[in-house]
């Protein structure tokens, strides 16, 4: 009874919660009305067309896939806003890949659940906001053709802005780090309302930083171009590729020349050793970073970049 009137109360049926607490002989109090509640529901098939036009009506869905190892089942949970999700228990394409429990009337087909989500996606006017939506694509084979698929963020992509690549994007360190979220429980983890809370957070983060117009041209296309690849295959060009590798192979000599002119000497580019020696010994250049634990000089991109942005040509 609670869950049904917390329910009614956050999509603002108020006739419908007189008519409940009729029913039920028991009033709620306009305190408990009040407090924020945060709703999680078991769908099946027929609430797909409520769905669908929820995801019209708000201009926006948050779509997530998970297993539950506990008992080997895949779920999927769609949200709208921070506050509430929606959860599907799916059976995949290949049922050998997870125990199924055939007296579960509340598992959907992955091909029912394709034929859902599959409109939404190819809708312009909804954002669609993934975790990985390379990985979503992923669990359905790639049997299905996802290419006509608008308007899709990708957190991950995203964090690879903020924070680099490498293992700081896993999606429990994201809600850690920028959300304070502690809890370890992977099924209070993966869900679709946490990726609209780090969408929120990201899109204001950079935005601020000044990299929300490279992520909006070009990273966020990213997943979708790759998996056209990979469905499809490239077609390549040997006489260009040739051309491309000519071009950069005179451009790299031309670059050499420059930095022995300005060495003063010819030294392997290549060695780090050798290139620490020249910058920081035979040009005096700052030493902008302690030598690492070897002894050697640091001649990473980023030091170099730093040594460029200081005026010295040669770190160019």
């Amino acid at each position: 009874y609670k869950n049904l009137v917390e329910f009614l109360n956050f999509h603002g049926f108020k006739s419908l919660i007189k008519r409940t607490e009729s029913f039920f002989d028991y009033k709620y109090t306009k305190e408990e009305l009040k407090k924020e509640t945060f709703i999680e529901l078991s769908c099946s098939l027929k609430d797909f067309p409520y769905l669908a036009k929820k995801a019209m009506d708000m201009g926006k869905i948050s779509i997530c896939l998970s297993q539950d190892h506990k008992n080997s089942k895949y779920l999927a949970t769609i949200s709208f806003d921070t506050n509430s999700n929606y959860f599907f228990k799916l059976k995949p394409l290949k049922e050998e890949l997870v125990m199924l429990n055939k007296n579960d009337e509340m598992e959907i087909e992955a091909k029912d659940f394709i034929s859902f989500i599959k409109p939404i996606l190819e809708e312009e006017s909804i954002l669609k906001i993934f975790y990985d939506f390379k990985e979503f694509i992923r669990f359905f084979n790639y049997s299905n053709d996802f290419s006509k698929a608008k308007s899709i963020d990708d957190i991950m992509m995203m964090s690879y802005l903020l924070d680099g690549p490498g293992k700081k994007n896993n999606f429990q360190i994201l809600l850690e780090k920028y959300l304070n979220y502690n809890h370890y429980n992977e099924n209070e983890i993966f869900l679709a309302s946490n990726i609209l809370a780090l969408h929120k957070l990201f899109t204001t983060l950079l935005i601020r930083e000044q990299s929300y117009f490279t992520y909006n041209r070009i990273e966020k296309n990213m997943p979708l171009v790759v998996y056209k690849m990979e469905r499809n295959g490239i077609k390549l060009s040997s006489i260009a590729l040739q051309k491309i590798s000519e071009d950069f192979t005179l451009k790299l000599a031309k670059l050499e020349e420059k930095i022995y002119i300005k060495a003063g000497c010819q030294f392997n580019i290549a060695s780090p050793k050798q290139l620490g020696e020249i910058l920081y010994e035979k040009l005096s250049l700052p030493l902008l970073q302690k030598k690492s634990k070897t002894g050697a000089f640091v001649t990473d991109a980023e030091t170099l970049e730093e040594l460029s942005d200081l005026g010295y040509d040669i770190a160019d």
